[in-house]
């Protein structure tokens, strides 16, 4: 009976049956009966990962929306018992020459936090250690040190609402910030994707943040601090106008 359902489950065919999100339910279901008898290997680890994986292609827009969630939690839970089978999967789709293959991957590596929720906070929806990918990293950093920068967690906020840079994103500023993008990223991520009401709330306790790095050791750092404190207060302004003006209008 477990063969028969390890056979269904990595069946080429299955990804292209599935119809609706119970399809998803019912997988994630039965790799936790299978985890649960422990008649999970690392060759099947392999197998599994590589058949999750198979959703992220050019032309899998339905199947990726229906199996996405499913997918991310059973990599979850097949990663730490195969740590490597199952992140050498994913790092094979992160560097494939497909874009539709790179971009469905990193999705389904997002961590999927709602509405206004914690921007700065780890980007990774599946738990990945840190040494896992910065091995991966380091093997071609230049090519490879801006994606990681998604997964990172950026900042900590203490009881006061305090904003520190976290120790994980100091120590891969210390090692990568002269990789090309990595600076750029690090600017994306400190704009939340979504926010409610002003966004100057959001913005303001970025700044004294940044400031922290406008004596950084690497120069390139430092100028990166110096020119994102002007764009941040540039923003605060235009939306503070934008705020002040909304109220005018509906008075």
């Amino acid at each position: 009976m477990i063969d028969e359902v390890k056979r269904v489950l990595v069946a080429p065919e299955l990804l292209d049956a599935v119809r609706n999100n119970m399809d998803g339910h019912h997988l994630e279901n039965h790799v936790k009966r299978l985890i649960g008898v422990g008649a999970i290997s690392a060759p099947d680890a392999r197998q599994l990962s590589k058949q999750l994986l198979g959703i992220c292609r050019e032309d899998a827009d339905r199947v990726f929306y229906q199996l996405g969630d499913p997918a991310r939690k059973v990599l979850s839970l097949l990663l730490p018992l195969h740590p490597q089978p199952v992140w050498n999967g994913i790092a094979k789709k992160l560097a494939s020459r497909s874009w539709h293959a790179r971009f469905y991957v990193r999705n389904l590596l997002a961590i999927h936090n709602g509405f206004d929720g914690d921007h700065l906070g780890r980007g990774l929806g599946i738990d990945i250690p840190a040494a896992q990918f910065l091995e991966w990293v380091r093997a071609k950093p230049g090519k490879r040190a801006v994606t990681a920068v998604d997964w990172l967690p950026i900042a900590e906020r203490d009881t006061n609402g305090t904003l520190s840079w976290h120790k994980e994103l100091e120590a891969y500023v210390a090692e990568f910030g002269d990789a090309p993008g990595v600076l750029e990223a690090i600017t994306s991520r400190l704009h939340p994707k979504s926010w409610s009401g002003g966004l100057a709330p959001y913005l303001e306790p970025i700044v004294p943040l940044v400031q922290t790095w406008v004596g950084h050791q690497n120069p390139a750092v430092r100028d990166w601090a110096s020119k994102q404190i002007e764009l941040l207060m540039s923003s605060i302004r235009a939306e503070r106008k934008r705020s002040e003006e909304d109220v005018v209008r509906y008075l």
